[in-house]
């Protein structure tokens, strides 16, 4: 009789585990489920390795149609790209806000702002001004946004806390404007183009501050620091000009290629130019 209740005790926990490992494999399934109809990219890659790794630890079919399409889903979430339509002309400039929004404008004269953290282009803001915009750059809190225009305008848009953009304009540049940029604690702006003139702006009022002479068509500027700027001229050579003096230092010449945008990663004392 003790046999008998023993084999039966066993026979029941077996049942028991059985049931429970079929019951987290179906979790499995039910999670490869969600990961496949899933909008947020993170998320769906989350939910379809945990599908995955549920199935593997508690025995099932890795090769399960449902986990399959989670993880294929996932994998070309990744590596595909997401493609933003809207805009109803030629897109000449982006720019990625610290908030993970993207700013696009164009030969529309259109300045649109995109919501991309849902893992599908959502257009939240537009705003037109009547000339082609060529440049954008924006504050490095990513509340304002600045946008060169073809007729020697620089836009300052204010992305307040209601969604809504205002337009300041800034006008004085002489000569085709090619680059815009702007100082790391947001107070000026610097453009320069055909003139071979940098012009400083303060981005609060919109008047001029200043004016360095570099003595060559200007193809890219970036701020190094708040006392200088550096210059990347159609002859493909790059200097840093004092704001202060005035003075210039040329520290590289490409010789063949001419430089067409520039940047500075502050925290590796590093600056790139694309040629």
């Amino acid at each position: 009789q003790r046999k008998i209740s023993q084999k039966e005790k066993e026979k029941a926990e077996l049942a028991e585990a059985k049931a429970k490992q079929l019951s987290r494999i179906a979790l499995s399934q039910n999670l490869g489920l969600k990961a496949v109809l899933q909008e947020d990219l993170q998320l769906r890659g989350l939910l379809a390795m945990q599908a995955y790794r549920f199935t593997k630890e508690n025995g099932g079919n890795i090769q399960d149609p449902i986990i399959y399409e989670a993880l294929r889903s996932a994998n070309a979430s990744l590596t595909s790209p997401v493609v933003y339509k809207g805009s109803s002309a030629e897109v000449r400039a982006i720019a990625l806000l610290p908030n993970g929004s993207v700013i696009s404008a164009g030969k529309d004269g259109m300045v649109y702002k995109w919501e991309m953290n849902s893992g599908k282009p959502k257009r939240i803001a537009e705003l037109k001004y009547p000339s082609l915009i060529d440049y954008i750059a924006f504050s490095r809190s990513g509340n304002m946004v600045y946008t060169g225009h073809t007729n020697n305008v620089i836009c300052a848009w204010n992305l307040s806390s209601t969604g809504k953009m205002i337009p300041v304009e800034i006008k004085g540049q002489n000569g085709l404007l090619r680059t815009i940029a702007i100082s790391k604690d947001g107070k000026i702006i610097a453009t320069a183009g055909k003139d071979s003139i940098v012009m400083l702006w303060d981005s609060q009022s919109g008047k001029a501050v200043k004016s360095l002479n570099v003595k060559s068509f200007v193809k890219a500027i970036q701020f190094v620091d708040d006392n200088s700027i550096c210059v990347a001229t159609e002859g493909g050579v790059l200097e840093i000009v004092s704001i202060s003096d005035g003075s210039i230092n040329q520290f590289f010449s490409s010789k063949s290629s001419l430089p067409l945008s520039c940047n500075v990663i502050s925290k590796q004392n590093a600056l790139v130019v694309g040629f």
